[in-house]
């Protein structure tokens, strides 16, 4: 499920991207190599390295998800560990 956060930030770095792509295609078009159809090239381009930062992006998420299970479940073996250990003490006392 995608949190309202991640969506809006995924919508920007698309934005973003997209704006990227025309510079970067109007910058080669006009000193490079002139390109005679540049509006479908500033689509193919963009979509493109959209696809290419969202993927980063959501494999970012999924490390960052991973290391907070990791953290938890070391955690959860910390305190199971230490109940049995309080409860013996208490037994004895």
């Amino acid at each position: 499920m995608l949190n309202r956060n991640h969506l809006l930030t995924k919508i920007l770095l698309v934005f973003v991207a997209e704006a990227t792509a025309m510079t970067l295609v109007y910058a080669f078009s006009k000193y490079i190599h002139h390109i005679p159809h540049p509006l479908i090239t500033h689509i193919i381009a963009g979509a493109i390295l959209a696809l290419v930062v969202v993927g980063l992006y959501n494999r970012h998420l999924l490390k960052k998800k991973k290391q907070v299970e990791e953290e938890l479940q070391k955690l959860t073996e910390v305190v199971l560990k230490k109940l049995p250990e309080d409860t013996d003490e208490k037994k004895g006392k």
